[in-house]
């Protein structure tokens, strides 16, 4: 059985997300948590966890570990982003 795999260019991957939600996404890529996001965004914890739910929604997937490993392959970031 032949086995077909969904080539998608990284442009049309990163178009799901606004410019916004981007920033948002490769934050929570580099593990920063919600409070500090929301401290750099001006919006509460909870207002960045309503953007991760449509962020994952958008992307088909759920988990910081999917989101980064879509990161990563999307340039979204590096792996020089992370802390140590």
């Amino acid at each position: 059985m032949r086995k077909y795999i969904k080539v998608i260019t990284m442009n049309s991957e990163r178009e799901k997300l606004t410019p916004d939600q981007l920033e948002v996404a490769a934050q929570v890529a580099r593990n920063r948590d919600f409070k500090s996001i929301g401290n750099q965004f001006g919006m509460s914890p909870s207002g960045v966890g309503q953007r991760m739910t449509r962020i994952y929604d958008r992307l088909g997937f759920r988990g910081t570990v999917a989101l980064t490993h879509w990161a990563i392959q999307n340039k979204v970031v590096k792996l020089g982003d992370f802390e140590k």
